[in-house]
């Protein structure tokens, strides 16, 4: 039997319904699983349960959403949506803030979590300016997410997509068949213990989930065609799994423009009230520490 180490133990934490780009999760998984590194929980000075904004001298805080998107902090790095949720909503009615700039590069997450992140997205999108931009990659959670923002723009060489919602299951009552091991499950019905390992996923169990994951990927279309203005024909044509460069994904509607972050950052500055106890244009860092709790 694999042993399972550290980094599984704590993988294993997060698993459940995805939105997340394929391969993206495949690499994160497999490099996990070797256990060949070990990922640290303080990373570039942050503590675990923190997360670092800037803010510039014209009130723009700029988030960040990058790396995989998880409901709480994790050793592993990413991005909380916990804690990206409280950073917003705390802006949301903070006078120093006059706008936020969404900066995402990332290929999506867990779904717990996610619709939350989006919901406070779209709220402050009712009282204050915010605006996403894709510095590499936007794709499927991360997408939801910044889909309830104004306006999208991306730098020209980013990847935007994978739109969906999966759930993987292993099967491996054949490899125990073979072994010569006999798995039985003692429970109070037929969906009650399906995917213990060694026992065979019925097709009842197939389609009890695949009817989960199409009744989350709901919530994920409803923001899109809500935040997007598509209708429910565009975003189920859209809904494939599928990820394009920014130029494509201007022409299929995804994003609004291509441009750099910088002039993403100074045409949402223009929409900023003057202050006039600021004189100075340089950009001031400070880190919200929101707190979650430790996985």
């Amino acid at each position: 039997m694999t042993k399972i180490g550290h980094n599984g133990k704590c993988f294993m934490r997060h698993l459940g319904v995805y939105c997340m780009e394929q391969m993206l999760f495949d690499q994160f998984k497999s490099l996990v699983l070797s256990e060949t590194v070990v990922i640290e929980a303080n990373q570039g000075g942050i503590e675990l349960g923190e997360v670092e904004t800037s803010q510039t001298a014209s009130g723009t805080l700029i988030v960040p959403i990058s790396g995989m998107m998880m409901k709480n902090a994790s050793s592993f790095g990413g991005t909380s949506t916990t804690l990206a949720r409280k950073v917003i909503k705390a802006a949301q009615t903070d006078p120093e803030v006059k706008s936020i700039l969404l900066h995402i590069d990332s290929g999506g997450g867990h779904v717990d979590g996610t619709n939350a992140l989006a919901q406070a997205v779209s709220d402050f999108s009712a009282v204050k300016p915010i605006h996403t931009f894709v510095d590499g990659v936007m794709a499927s959670a991360a997408y939801w997410v910044g889909s309830q923002s104004q306006k999208i723009s991306a730098d020209p060489m980013s990847t935007i997509g994978s739109l969906g919602t999966m759930l993987t299951v292993m099967d491996f009552s054949e490899q125990f068949k073979k072994e010569g091991i006999k798995t039985m499950v003692f429970s109070t019905g037929k969906f009650k213990g399906m995917g213990e390992p060694g026992t065979e996923i019925t097709k009842d169990q197939q389609a009890f989930l695949q009817r989960r994951v199409n009744e989350l990927n709901k919530f994920f279309m409803a923001a899109v065609m809500e935040g997007r203005g598509f209708d429910e024909e565009k975003v189920e044509s859209l809904f494939d799994g599928g990820f394009e460069l920014a130029a494509k994904a201007q022409s299929l509607g995804l994003i609004d423009e291509i441009k750099t972050f910088d002039e993403a950052l100074a045409e949402l500055e223009a929409l900023n009230a003057p202050d006039e106890d600021s004189s100075d244009n340089a950009t001031m860092t400070r880190l919200r520490l929101a707190r979650s709790r430790k996985i």
